[in-house]
């Protein structure tokens, strides 16, 4: 009778009979895993109070102190097991033997990777507890084991902040510039871009065209990078300075493909620019989305993200609709305190976002609380307006101005909704006598009020207008229907309020700032 009629192959990597077979010869040798790893128990039992326990294969230490749970594999159908036991063993760990998440340690040894790499690499990358991976390999009939490099995953912002922003004059004009890119891009098919496209919703403004484009380009990868290099003829960065800097890659590839100055359409190249969430928000007051053109790297139907929600992404009124530099001077989103991980992320940045005013933190904060695991729709809002004086300015035109503020709005989907609400209002006196000083007080001068009104990249803050004007911070809440404000506080009055009581200052304000009309003119906030 042959050898291999007495002798089967063992299944487990012809070496072993099973995996109790590997995990045995494992444990005799723990430095084929790590050096320095003291060995405490095999098939170690945690217990489940709340539904199926589970067996670690190998439980060690490390020479730091760390408890290492060995799992070990043979199939991809085991594999995918993995997730599921991992995560029970680091929660009843911590649970039940009380060992701190950070000196729990994982270590996954298996024969196959195909279904395990990515789902392993995701769990290691948002439990925050380390995990080693191994495959498994017969060399010369011995057990070798050689570690396996877990995708990088990056839960980075994946919007581009530079937009392109361009006016054209006739709707013709407009899509053949849309096929152009559209063509262009089939040299970088990987590049994913979308083109927003807007209409005037009345007549045009003076000073603007009646039909828009937005411009706008999604992260790459970093192994497209050299792709993006070769196509452009040029290295990366090589268009030094950019609207957004550690976006470079991105921006070379939406110039090439978007070429606002490419000679098969001359017309577009006179009315590009450079465009933020903020200037986006303001010049298309008067401008309605009417679609947008998908080109490259899309899945050839899109349920995610459909029109509002890249327009979301675009206007950047909240971190959590994927955008990478939020808006300066808004914060809009509606989240439900139900879904905890959008929850904590959005109220978070809102609370940050208005804490410019520190007297309405801890009343925001205090209320936000009293919502946690609710399931209501909240909307969350803050407005910064940092220009008080510009505000002034307009109030002499233009009616329902508001200053600052921030709320939060409960929709209790009945007849009584709740909220809280945090503004500035004027005191009913105090109005400086003369605008001039007080714009010089402020600013310096009424250049340099006017350059800070129009800046995107303006850091500073102005607030000594409201204290010089009047204006205080007040918190209301809603009650019954009403807002109410603590009666120890004063009756809310508008910025029109200021401006109706005191016509004669609005006015000599905007006489001394209509000198610089044209610098006002090209506000964008």
């Amino acid at each position: 009778m042959s050898s291999t009629a007495t002798s089967p192959v063992k299944p487990v990597l012809g070496l072993f009979a099973n995996e109790a077979e590997m995990r045995d010869h494992l444990i005799a040798d723990l430095g084929r895993i790590e050096g320095g790893l003291t060995f405490l128990k095999s098939e170690y039992v945690v217990a489940n109070p709340d539904g199926a326990g589970g067996r670690i294969d190998i439980l060690a230490r490390d020479p730091f102190g760390h408890i290492v749970c060995i799992e070990l594999k043979r199939s991809d159908q085991s594999a995918r097991d993995t997730l599921n036991e991992l995560s029970k063993y680091i929660t009843l760990l911590v649970a039940r033997d009380r060992v701190p998440r950070e000196m729990i340690r994982c270590v996954v040894v298996s024969t196959h990777w195909h279904e395990l790499l990515l789902p392993l690499s995701y769990l290691a990358a948002s439990t925050g507890v380390d995990i080693t991976a191994l495959k498994a390999t017969a060399q010369d009939g011995e057990l070798a084991v050689e570690p396996v490099e877990l995708q990088p995953l990056r839960f980075l912002p994946q919007l581009a902040p530079d937009f392109d922003r361009i006016w054209f004059r006739d709707e013709k004009a407009r899509t053949r510039f849309v096929d152009l890119t559209r063509a262009r891009s089939a040299s970088m098919p990987f590049v994913r871009l979308a083109l927003l496209k807007f209409a005037a919703s009345a007549p045009a403004p003076l000073d603007r065209d009646p039909f828009a484009l937005v411009v706008c380009v999604w992260r790459l990868r970093q192994e497209e990078h050299a792709q993006v290099a070769a196509v452009t003829g040029k290295p990366i960065g090589a268009d030094f300075p950019y609207m957004a800097p550690g976006w470079e890659a991105e921006a070379d590839a939406k110039d090439w493909i978007a070429d606002t100055c490419h000679p098969d359409a001359p017309e577009t190249c006179q009315g590009w620019g450079h465009a933020t969430s903020e200037s986006l928000r303001a010049s298309f007051s008067d401008y309605r989305l009417e679609g947008v053109e998908r080109i490259g790297d899309w899945p050839r139907l899109e349920f995610i993200n459909d029109d509002d929600a890249i327009l979301e992404q675009v206007l950047a009124g909240s971190p959590v609709r994927g955008s990478h530099r939020q808006d300066r001077y808004t914060f809009t989103d509606t989240l439900t305190p139900k879904v905890r991980s959008s929850w904590k992320l959005g109220t978070k940045a809102f609370l940050d976002f208005a804490r410019f005013e520190p007297r309405w933190s801890e009343p925001l904060r205090s209320f936000i609380a009293t919502l946690d695991g609710r399931d209501v729709p909240v909307r969350l809002e803050v407005r910064d307006l940092r220009h008080l004086m510009y505000a002034l300015w307009q109030a002499h035109t233009r009616p329902n101005l508001t200053t600052s503020y921030a709320g939060v709005a409960v929709d209790e989907r009945g007849p009584q909704p709740s909220g809280i609400r945090c503004g500035y209002s004027w005191d009913g006196l105090t109005c400086p006598s003369d605008p001039g000083v007080a714009l010089a007080a402020v600013y310096g001068n009424a250049s340099d009020a006017a350059h800070a009104f129009g800046s995107a990249v303006d850091e500073n803050r102005y607030d000594l207008a409201f204290k010089l004007h009047g204006f205080r911070p007040f918190i209301a809440t809603l009650e019954d229907g009403k807002w109410v404000v603590p009666a120890e506080e004063f009756p809310i009055r508008s910025i029109n309020e200021f401006a109706s009581a005191n016509p004669a200052y609005v006015e000599t304000l905007a006489k001394i700032l209509g000198k610089h009309m044209l610098i006002l003119g090209s506000i964008t906030h």
